[in-house]
């Protein structure tokens, strides 16, 4: 490669870090590539390992990240985003392994800068599985006071969901036909349950009492098929309401992690 002239390694760089804020990564990686073919320099090797993360490139980003561990200059950083780009991904085992042992894997040594964020992390990663801190002070205590108000709440949906019970759903609908898809939120199918299920019902007794015993017999039976199926249909809905709060919770929860970065302060190099 030339050093002097418009492909000069500098113009690449320069072209490369335009690329890169313009958020144009692939081509801003081939630049830093062509960069790197003559000089080293952490930072852009950084700068890799971030735009492969935000292309999805999890293995590739995963290993560029680990790969500069040991850099004096960037080694915590990159300790740091290896554990973003685990969260990001969803690989929770990884933080659940320092749960277990109280060791962060790769952040265990005293100069670590980053370990809080990291235990941050771990915390929500919790959020996502089954088991969590049961007492609060402990969950929340990584957190700053400026975002604790909103942990703490995650903390708490997650510890109580407000889930209904699909006993109640059942025992309601057994009583009143329709009553427990109310219940669960569902007001419109649970009057259409009532009046259908009553409707039927009214015919059955009527025709009895005509004693036109074939259509009160057909009667009853819709009648009976409609009041089980009004009772399924109640145990149904509850599990989709209960569905529905664990869907909107996942996505307040990622939307949270999103806005803050995942914990992970944004190095001021990478977009000078």
């Amino acid at each position: 490669m030339r050093r002097n002239g418009f492909y000069s390694p500098l113009n690449r760089l320069k072209f490369g870090n335009q690329l890169f804020v313009q958020k144009d990564y692939l081509r801003a990686i081939d630049e830093y590539n062509a960069y790197l073919s003559i000089f080293k320099n952490d930072t852009i090797k950084f700068k890799i390992a971030f735009a492969y993360s935000e292309m999805g490139k999890f293995s590739i980003s995963l290993s560029k990240f680990r790969a500069l561990f040991g850099s004096k200059s960037l080694g915590n950083y990159s300790k740091l985003y290896y554990a973003r780009e685990n969260f990001k991904n969803k690989n929770f085992n990884y933080f659940l392994h320092e749960a277990r042992n109280s060791v962060m894997p790769f952040a265990n040594d005293s100069s670590f800068s980053f370990k809080n964020n990291i235990r941050m992390m771990q915390r929500f990663s919790e959020l996502f599985g089954d088991n969590i801190y049961q007492n609060a002070s402990i969950f929340l205590s990584p957190f700053p006071k400026n975002i604790r108000n909103d942990v703490r709440s995650f903390y708490e949906r997650k510890i109580k969901p407000n889930y209904k019970s699909e006993i109640t759903a059942g025992v309601l609908s057994a009583i009143i036909p329709g009553s427990g898809k109310v219940y669960a939120d569902k007001t419109g199918d649970g009057i259409t349950a009532f009046l259908v299920t009553g409707l039927l019902t009214f015919l059955a007794v009527d025709n009895f009492n005509a004693n036109h015993k074939t259509r009160a017999w057909i009667f009853t039976g819709l009648a009976s098929a409609f009041y089980a199926g009004n009772i399924y249909g109640s145990l149904i809905a509850v599990r989709q309401y209960n569905l529905g709060i664990q869907i909107s919770f996942g996505k307040e929860v990622n939307l949270f992690l999103k806005r803050h970065n995942y914990f992970a302060p944004i190095p001021k190099f990478l977009f000078h």
